[in-house]
């Protein structure tokens, strides 16, 4: 049992969506304090920035986009969290299911690209650039 976060009722019912269970019954685990709530919390933190960053395709016709930098403190806001904190998170997974993303405007690369200019996208790469 992991007691370092407390969810909220927001957070149970996206939980219960995510993990596909019964929602009285994720409540009901929670008030006996027999959850993981920092996994859980994580799923969440997650979901919430493939959400930002178009990585869902039923999200694919949303046309906002945001950088990476803008994401992270959104999100780390939120769940009361470090930014650095957030970022991990998010490398962790992006690595760990083989979806890129860029660090600083958040879209979708390709691996070696990735490994190649660092985590940024060629745009970003480019206007790092001293020319």
């Amino acid at each position: 049992c992991n007691l370092k976060f407390l969810l909220t009722d927001e957070m149970i019912q996206r939980a219960a969506a995510i993990f596909d269970l019964d929602e009285a019954t994720l409540r009901k685990l929670h008030d006996m304090a027999l959850l993981n709530t920092e996994y859980i919390r994580n799923a969440i933190l997650i979901r919430d920035y493939e959400k930002l960053t178009k990585g869902l395709i039923y999200l694919a016709k949303d046309d906002q986009t945001y950088t990476f930098s803008e994401i992270k403190k959104a999100i780390a806001k939120k769940y009361h969290l470090s930014v650095a904190y957030v970022a991990r998170q998010v490398v962790n997974t992006t690595r760990n299911e083989n979806i890129f993303y860029c660090k600083e405007c958040g879209t979708i690369m390709k691996e070696a690209e990735w490994k190649r200019t660092g985590g940024v996208c060629s745009d970003c790469y480019i206007a790092k650039m001293n020319v």
